[in-house]
């Protein structure tokens, strides 16, 4: 994850220092419908997530410049960060059905799958595992 110093509860350090212990999600707050769609599938799969807020203390368009050039997207995408602090995953600008889209891509990273249908939130053995069990 590159060295930026987005401002978190008033306090401000560096991306490099918020992962460490779970999947982080940074985020600006344009991306607040990939950060409600990450959380969910996170809580989804019982994997523990930090969301951090990209809110850097200048302005919105500097804001914004500052993220392109960190991460190379546009403020309406979030990134996912691993606990090593490797990115795993930047969400796409747009998508029809971003819950799903979040648990399909979090499954896939953490080699696991979430039912989207009736039973939400429950975890579903891929074959090999039942296989195996």
């Amino acid at each position: 994850m590159p060295h930026v110093l987005p401002k978190e509860e008033g306090l401000r350090r560096s991306t490099t220092d918020i992962s460490g212990r779970s999947m982080v999600l940074l985020a600006t707050p344009q991306a607040h419908l990939w950060v409600r769609a990450v959380k969910e599938a996170a809580d989804a799969l019982g994997v523990p997530l930090e969301v951090t807020l990209f809110t850097p203390p200048c302005t919105e368009e500097e804001a914004a410049r500052l993220w392109q050039t960190a991460f190379g997207v546009g403020v309406e995408r979030a990134v996912l960060a691993r606990p090593d602090g490797h990115i795993a995953w930047i969400t796409p600008a747009e998508d029809a059905n971003p819950a799903a889209r979040a648990a399909e891509v979090l499954g896939q990273i953490l080699d696991r799958s979430v039912s989207m249908g009736h039973a939400y939130g429950t975890t579903r053995m891929r074959r090999a595992q039942r296989r195996s069990a």
